[in-house]
């Protein structure tokens, strides 16, 4: 019954979701440097750090998510490849 996971589907799209917030966030720091204070950094440079460290942040959080379910599959495959050289 379980055997789909659609855990790694919802990951993908809260990713992209994420994804385009962190961006349209650096944006308004960008063009807006009294939106919000980056660790004291304002305006375009604050925006643009905030673009690429929240991308890099946000990319290696949802890999190590991903990962585990890639553990997963991959431990099915192997029990599944035992039971065919078992039989």
């Amino acid at each position: 019954m379980f055997d789909l996971l659609i855990a790694p589907w919802i990951i993908r799209i809260l990713y992209w979701i994420t994804q385009l917030y962190v961006i349209l966030l650096g944006f308004m720091v960008f063009f807006n440097p009294d939106f919000i204070n980056f660790y004291g950094l304002k305006g375009p440079f604050g925006g643009l750090l905030i673009i690429v460290v929240g991308s890099l942040h946000l990319r290696l959080f949802f890999e190590i998510l991903m990962v585990l379910f890639k553990i997963c599959d991959n431990t099915n495959q192997l029990k599944d490849l035992l039971k065919r050289q078992n039989q």
